[in-house]
């Protein structure tokens, strides 16, 4: 897996800081904050929520997908083998591009 900071990952809005903020539950490690330059406030915060806590469920949803695409990385039936491909899919572009071999050493 890749070299992420692991979850649990939690959405908070703090004080008079109105863009939600993703924080490591086990640290407190600010890890983003997010926002955009929406100019109707109240549906930019809805917007901003939600993202927010799709980004929270990161590493959950990245864990669940590691699970199933091992699960059934080896099935012969070919609806099982689609979605053991969207899984992987989603596991390599959470993960990033793989380095060089060059670039690992």
């Amino acid at each position: 897996m890749s070299k992420h900071t692991p979850g649990p990952w939690t959405a908070h809005l703090i004080g008079y800081q109105w863009e939600p903020r993703i924080h490591d539950d086990g640290t407190g490690t600010l890890l983003a904050v997010v926002g955009n330059a929406e100019t109707d406030y109240q549906d930019a915060r809805c917007v901003w929520e939600a993202n927010a806590d799709l980004m929270a469920a990161a590493p959950d949803l990245l864990n669940a997908c590691a699970s199933v695409w091992a699960y059934l990385a080896d099935t012969d039936d070919p609806k099982l083998r689609a979605l053991a491909d969207e899984c992987r899919t989603a596991i390599a572009k959470a993960e990033g591009p793989t380095p060089a071999p060059s670039e690992t050493t």
